[in-house]
């Protein structure tokens, strides 16, 4: 995703997302996606709701759940400064030495 067009919006307002869909896609790819998402929350935590909203349908994505995610990685790459980082060292913190 390297050069994409990043977004400012973790998800589009009302954005209706079913199960009923008769577009089937690489359920894979969707699963390796939302688990990598899954790992970020650890660092980006104003991605949680969206990850677990995306996680209801990871047995049966269709191609609307794929552009949802990948939405969601084009945010992700806009804001990769923001998370937090959590520091190995007590002195780190303190800013004592």
């Amino acid at each position: 995703m390297a050069g994409c067009n990043t977004v400012h919006m973790l998800m589009e307002a009302r954005y209706d997302l079913s199960k009923e869909s008769k577009d089937s896609m690489d359920v894979t790819l969707y699963q390796s996606i939302i688990g990598s998402l899954w790992y970020l929350t650890q660092t980006h935590v104003d991605i949680t709701f969206v990850v677990h909203f995306l996680r209801r349908f990871m047995e049966a994505p269709v191609g609307d759940h794929l552009a949802a995610a990948k939405h969601l990685l084009r945010y992700v790459a806009g804001t990769l400064l923001h998370g937090s980082i959590p520091s190995r060292r007590r002195r780190d913190i303190d800013g004592v030495q």
